[in-house]
């Protein structure tokens, strides 16, 4: 095996051995976790590269390493894969969570078309989707807007509303969306909060959700995973929150359909 190569494994063993166990994890015991045949001696020389090169840290002299955040940030990049879209089981979602120490939102992503546009006897508009309805005050511009676009989906209104600052329809539209997100361990939220900095509001009532695709965000020591998935055969994106340190692949994996 390479030199390049056997140092990749090592620090994915670290990793790896980290999420699973938030513990330093020494010489010794990585020898038993890789399938490269290395001396402990060979293996505390890649720990010394690896701490200068910062992917690795020593909270003691006499200790074990563990991965920074630069390591683990490198790691989740390679280890997740936010396209992949997987079957889940919405069940388990509330149970892994706690059990991994994440906050998860579940965002509906199946098209959501303006059915019907009407007007109740008192004047406000009435405005009905596939998934729920709205009304508005009596306003002739929204009236019209709506009208014309009957038929399109409940995003691209919300994008219209949003970029023409046309905030009670971009509100009401919001709030239908929103009603579709659901939340799952908001202790752990709560948690982080109150240690780091977090855009609490758009986190808790799922707005982050319904505002990003696919991907990965990373604000040392927290992060973002949002992965497409399917829930009872429809489209949704499932966002993860938590410290880089928690275990987001087991998180996936525990709420993966069975047949998978």
């Amino acid at each position: 095996m390479r030199a390049k190569d056997t140092r990749q494994e090592i620090l994915n063993a670290v990793v790896y051995s980290y999420v699973q166990n938030p513990q330093p994890i020494g010489s010794m015991q990585l020898k038993e976790a890789i399938s490269a045949d290395l001396s402990a001696a060979t293996i505390r020389n890649y720990f010394r590269r690896l701490v200068e090169e910062g992917f690795l840290t020593q909270l003691h002299s006499s200790g074990g390493r563990i991965p920074t955040d630069l390591a683990l940030k490198s790691y989740w990049i390679s280890a997740l894969d936010p396209d992949g879209v997987c079957a889940i089981d919405e069940e388990a979602i509330e149970n892994a969570a706690r059990a991994y120490g994440l906050y998860a939102l579940l965002a509906a992503r199946e098209p959501n078309r303006l059915l019907e546009v009407t007007k109740s006897p008192l004047g406000r508009i009435l405005a009905a989707f596939e998934f729920g309805e709205t009304a508005l005050g009596a306003n002739a511009a929204i009236e019209r807007l709506l009208n014309e676009f009957c038929g399109y989906d409940i995003s691209d209104l919300i994008e219209i509303a949003r970029a023409n600052r046309i905030d009670a329809l971009y509100r009401a539209l919001m709030e239908i969306e929103l009603s579709r997100v659901r939340r799952y361990n908001a202790e752990a939220l709560i948690a982080y909060a109150r240690s780091f900095r977090v855009d609490f509001e758009r986190l808790y009532n799922g707005a982050i959700a319904l505002q990003m695709g696919a991907q990965l965000l990373f604000d040392s020591p927290l992060m973002i995973a949002a992965h497409k998935v399917t829930n009872s055969q429809k489209p949704a994106l499932l966002v993860a929150f938590g410290m880089m340190n928690r275990n987001f692949l087991g998180f996936i994996n525990h709420i993966k359909k069975e047949d998978q």
